[in-house]
């Protein structure tokens, strides 16, 4: 058989094509300013997620709601936050910190041990809770999730500020960066296996994200009993503060005061998020996960008095934290 040339035209046509698809997947990447409806095309569903009509995936089937018919007593219960890097967790941990104070509890922080009543950090992993035979069920465990491409350059820029050489010279170059950077979330769930992960989050007592603080917060202190009364006060140091630099764009260094702070361009992006899409994914799922468990609590009362007091204390003072990029809320009762 003879090779039969392509029809006069049909390459241009195709580069045209080519090029019309990489612009927008650029422009994609530049202006969608959410990640909640990005699902990649090899989408790994557990058997309990379903498939929506629109598209996309449902975790409500994979959330037991018994599991959130009554809190649990913080005094008998370890509890432990997994605080992934650059997702608001220092506030949840300061206010742990003086519940413990209050109810008299032991508190540990960045510390690779589980003996504490409430137990705080970086150092709290799915591998560290495996060696400590650490039993789910007799423990209140919960995370905080934040959009993976956000998240990633917040520790970027938060990297361009470490003065040690050996830091300074990673964040010099952002393809640098984007080819060595820790994989946080690898870390924290102590696997690379989508799947696995994504069972190891149905584990935790909550899957919260930083996009909803308010149900954040209120889903936690709901679990840890009546005892966790709303606190008089929120140190506000997380994600949400602020006005918020450009992510993604042109760099122009010339009327950019921080060079090293300059937005990355939409082809940066999108290698980041190729990079990194069992994040991408995983957040996807976390937040159908957190939706289907705020479903489970909201006829609750103890849940409702909580979640309406954190909401007045957020709504009130987001044009303050707006203006001074951090403070302390209070809240009342």
């Amino acid at each position: 058989m003879g090779f039969k040339a392509p029809p006069a035209g049909a390459a241009p046509l195709r580069c045209s094509l080519l090029l019309a698809s990489m612009l927008a997947a650029a422009l994609f990447v530049a202006h969608h300013d959410s990640l909640s409806r990005f699902f990649s095309s090899d989408y790994h569903p557990l058997p309990c997620e379903a498939r929506r009509a629109g598209g996309g995936w449902s975790a409500a089937a994979c959330v037991d709601c018994a599991r959130y018919a009554a809190p649990k007593d913080v005094a008998r219960h370890r509890v432990f936050f997994m605080h992934l890097q650059k997702c608001g967790g220092t506030t949840l941990n300061i206010q742990l910190k003086e519940l413990a104070e209050k109810l008299g509890l032991t508190w540990q922080r960045h510390v690779r041990a589980c003996n504490a009543s409430i137990n705080v950090g970086h150092r709290i992993t799915f591998p560290l809770l495996q060696e400590c035979s650490v039993d789910m069920l007799q423990s209140i465990a919960f995370t905080v999730l934040r959009e993976p491409l956000p998240r990633i350059l917040s520790n970027y820029r938060y990297l361009q500020d470490d003065r040690r050489a050996e830091i300074r010279s990673l964040t010099d170059h952002f393809g640098a960066y984007m080819a060595r950077q820790p994989k946080s979330l690898l870390l924290l769930l102590g696997t690379s296996n989508i799947l696995t992960m994504k069972r190891r989050l149905l584990e935790l007592d909550v899957v919260g994200i930083t996009e909803r603080p308010a149900e954040t917060f209120a889903a936690v202190y709901y679990l840890l009993g009546a005892a966790a009364d709303v606190p008089g006060s929120i140190v506000r140091r997380n994600v949400q503060l602020g006005p918020k630099a450009p992510l993604v764009g042109e760099r122009d260094v010339a009327a950019q005061p921080e060079p090293r702070k300059a937005p990355i361009t939409a082809r940066e992006a999108a290698l980041l998020l190729a990079e990194n899409a069992h994040e991408v994914e995983l957040y996807a799922f976390a937040r159908e996960v957190f939706a289907s468990q705020l479903a489970c609590m909201a006829s609750q009362p103890l849940f409702s008095d909580r979640l309406a007091r954190f909401r007045a204390a957020y709504d009130a003072s987001s044009a303050a934290i707006g203006a001074h990029g951090r403070g302390r809320v209070g809240v009342s009762g």
